[in-house]
């Protein structure tokens, strides 16, 4: 059996089908009961891929979207990025992105977003 990718490898992929606004491409990175969380409130934003697919629709359709990564680190399965996120006719948004990686999937995505 393969060996599953990397933390790395998966937080790249999610950044290329993010910036190519590739929807079916991004969720299927996602886990079926894939969480995403706010911190340091960690208030859970979506839990499920359906949930997950209908929020980055919405975001997706943002005019200018893109988002450009500074840094990435890994740890194990975990890959930790610090982002800056661009849309049109909105100031940049700084964000701390952390994607915890089972089996090759996304099943946990925190953000703290700067202030």
């Amino acid at each position: 059996m393969p060996t599953p990718p990397d933390a790395r490898t998966i937080a790249d992929r999610q950044l290329v089908a993010y910036n190519a606004l590739d929807l079916d491409a991004y969720c299927a990175l996602f886990h079926e009961e894939a969480e995403l969380i706010l911190l340091p409130s960690q208030e859970v934003i979506a839990r499920g891929r359906d949930k997950i697919r209908e929020i980055y629709a919405a975001r997706f359709a943002t005019p200018g979207l893109r988002c450009v990564v500074h840094e990435r680190s890994a740890l194990g399965r975990v890959a930790i990025d610090r982002e800056t996120v661009h849309m049109d006719d909105k100031d940049p948004l700084e964000i701390l992105a952390l994607y915890e990686i089972e089996d090759g999937l996304i099943v946990r995505a925190f953000f703290l977003r700067g202030v």
